[in-house]
């Protein structure tokens, strides 16, 4: 995953899709960018049909609440944010989503087939403090509908990086069907 949340005007985003998509040979199977304007996806859209590179739409942040939302103008939820921007996406040809743990199941029944990536992963009973506000757990999250899951500074800044990833792997087991 190329996370480079792109988010630029139309032909600067399109131009980037078109050149991230060169590195699909080599593996790179996803790209993110913000889904705020119709000219932009859509462009963006038809640059990745091109190399087949998927397009992630990041709907809102993680680490934005319901204030930072209000402070650009929106006046509903997070929640609400999501779907907007994830309807809008959907419209524009983008099937897959970056979302928190606290939307990817109401994304998950409302785009069954989409692609959820979601980041603000946090082991059951950590009690790490971070930017990221709308968080939840590795086997929630799956359960709720997940495809991937992003886990980054429990990992990272674990004592034992293996035993962690160790463990919320077990925790995603057991979510597991």
């Amino acid at each position: 995953m190329l996370d480079l949340k792109l988010h630029d005007i139309p032909e600067t985003v399109e131009r980037a899709v078109a050149r991230a998509g060169e590195l699909s040979p080599f593996g790179v199977k996803f790209l993110t960018l913000h889904v705020q304007q119709r000219e932009t996806m859509r462009r963006a859209v038809k640059a990745a049909e091109k190399s087949g590179i998927q397009l992630l739409g990041v709907t809102v942040l993680t680490s934005m609440t319901e204030t930072d939302l209000k402070d650009f103008c929106y006046e509903g939820d997070a929640l609400g944010a999501v779907l907007s921007r994830a309807k809008l996406a959907a419209e524009e040809g983008i099937t897959g989503f970056v979302t928190s743990p606290r939307e990817v199941a109401i994304l998950r029944r409302t785009y069954p087939h989409a692609v959820l990536v979601t980041p603000g992963i946090r082991p059951t009973g950590s009690t790490e403090e971070s930017d990221q506000k709308r968080i939840g757990t590795p086997g929630q999250a799956v359960e709720d509908g997940a495809d991937y899951i992003v886990v980054g500074r429990p990992i990272r800044d674990a004592d034992n990086p293996v035993a962690m990833a160790g463990l919320i792997a077990a925790e995603i087991e057991l979510k597991t069907p």
